[in-house]
Formats: C-alpha cells, structure tokens, sequence
C-alpha cells in the first residue's frame, strides 16, 4: 500500500483541484519541503513599504535592507534583467540628493544659529 497523507482543512492543509479530504501521495507531500527549504521573501531586517498617493495614481516604495542570499550567477540575471541606471531611477537619485543636500543644509543653519540638539 502507498503511503498517504490526508489533508486537514482546519489546518488550511487543502491542494488546489483536490478535495479536502482526498489523500495526497509520498510525492505531493515531499513537494512543499522543498519549497519550505527557500528562503521567505519577508525576512529582511530593515523592510519599508509604504505608498505614496499622488493626484491620479498611487505608487509604492520598498526599501529591503538584509544579507545577500543570491548566488553571483543570480545577481547577475537580475542586474542584467534591472539595470541601476535608467531614467526612473537617476530621477529618483536626483531627487534624493537633492532632499539630502536640503537637509543637511537646514542643520548646518540650525548650528549656525546656535541651536544645538
């Protein structure tokens, strides 16, 4: 006899086109280890998401700040296939400089004038 798992719909344990209580294969059930053995999209440290809503539209902002887990094979694809240098993002790089360089100088003149923090 094949081993078999059943899945609990308590435990939210129910494949797609498989009825609740059908039971799943040595196969199927060995499948979702190795998708648990990948690394979660949500770890990171520092993990900002908020949305800016402007007249018409809405546009996001992600900033993920953790350890590289990607291979060098990988971060290759990606740098390839999501270039640092295009409009969007040197729009993006000029803006931010510019609130930093505003910034910094608002300090600068808050020292100046004798206010310490």
């Amino acid at each position: 006899m094949e081993d078999t798992f059943t899945p609990s719909p308590a435990l939210g344990q129910t494949p797609a086109g498989r009825a609740p209580d059908g039971p799943l294969t040595t196969q199927q059930t060995g499948a979702p280890r190795v998708d648990a053995a990948q690394p979660r999209w949500g770890s990171h440290p520092v993990n900002i998401r908020f949305t800016i809503p402007l007249l018409f539209r809405s546009y996001y902002i992600t900033v993920l700040i953790g350890p590289e887990r990607r291979s060098k094979e990988r971060r290759a694809i990606e740098r390839r296939k999501h270039p640092l240098f295009t409009l969007g993002n040197v729009i993006v790089y000029l803006i931010s400089g510019a609130g930093w360089v505003v910034f910094l100088a608002t300090i600068y003149v808050l020292l100046s004038i004798g206010i310490r923090f």
